[in-house]
Order: C-alpha cells, then structure tokens, then sequence
C-alpha cells in the first residue's frame, strides 16, 4: 500500500527539481560541483514538497511521530563539514506556505542537522517573498568557479 507522503512526493516530483540536496537526486556532475565549488553554494527553494526516494522513510517516521532515523542525510552532513573547514558555504531560503506542511515540518527538522554541520537555511513565508525580483525567485547557483576543473 502506498502512504499519503510517498503519494504526494510522487507528484511533486513530476515537476522536476533544480540543484539537489537532501530531498533532490544527485548527479555526478552536480555532486563534483559541490566538491569543487570556491565559496557559496546557493538554492532558493520554493515549493512546498520535493520528492527524493532516500528521504521517504524518514519523512514517514516524522509524519508519524516515531523517531526518524538519519542515516540517509548522514554523507550529506559530512560534505557540509567538509565544505564549512574549507571556507566554503552552503546556503538556502526556504519560501514556505502556512500554515507548514508536514514536508515543511520535516524540512525544519532536519534544517536543524544541516545547520549544525555548517549550512546556512533560512525561512521566508510567502507572503514575505512577494516582492524578491523574478530572477531572485528562480534562483539556484554554484557561484564562481569550480576548483580544480
């Protein structure tokens, strides 16, 4: 049987996604520029769920209210230390509807690991987006350059 969240993250996920992350599938291409990138690493997000087949337990467990297990964010909060003792950063805005969806309410747990490590997640609601400028809205960047092309 399929749950109400693995439904709903299957749909969100016929959108299309941008710069993975925990949530997002990675590439080995965009899984070197997180290795290479020289200073910030940036992702707007915007949606209110982003479907990834590793997180889908965990957001489960959360849902539920039983422990979550983080196994699965665990190689995620390691690239952040790594990244943080370079110098290098990685930032997100999170633009969230109210009230918070469950996927939202995860996001803010597991924001609470992924700062810890060294990752810089803000929230914005949507009504205090309204006004950042199209471009800013659309927004995913590796900035600068990658190291060691």
């Amino acid at each position: 049987m399929t749950s109400p969240v693995s439904t709903r993250c299957a749909k969100a996920s016929s959108r299309g996604t941008s710069i993975p992350g925990p949530g997002l599938p990675q590439t080995e291409q965009t899984s070197k520029l997180f290795h290479t990138f020289e200073h910030t690493a940036f992702r707007l997000e915007t949606r209110d769920e982003y479907y990834s087949p590793n997180e889908t337990k965990a957001l489960e467990q959360f849902v539920a209210g039983e422990p979550v297990g983080l196994v699965w964010l665990q190689s995620w909060l390691t690239m952040i230390r790594e990244a943080t003792a370079e110098g290098r950063q990685f930032a997100r805005v999170r633009v969230v509807s109210m009230p918070l969806t469950d996927y939202s309410r995860f996001g803010v747990f597991c924001s609470e690991h992924t700062n810890a490590a060294g990752e810089d997640i803000r929230y914005l609601t949507r009504d205090q987006a309204e006004d950042l400028p199209d471009q800013l809205r659309q927004s995913s960047a590796i900035d600068h350059h990658a190291r060691d092309r």
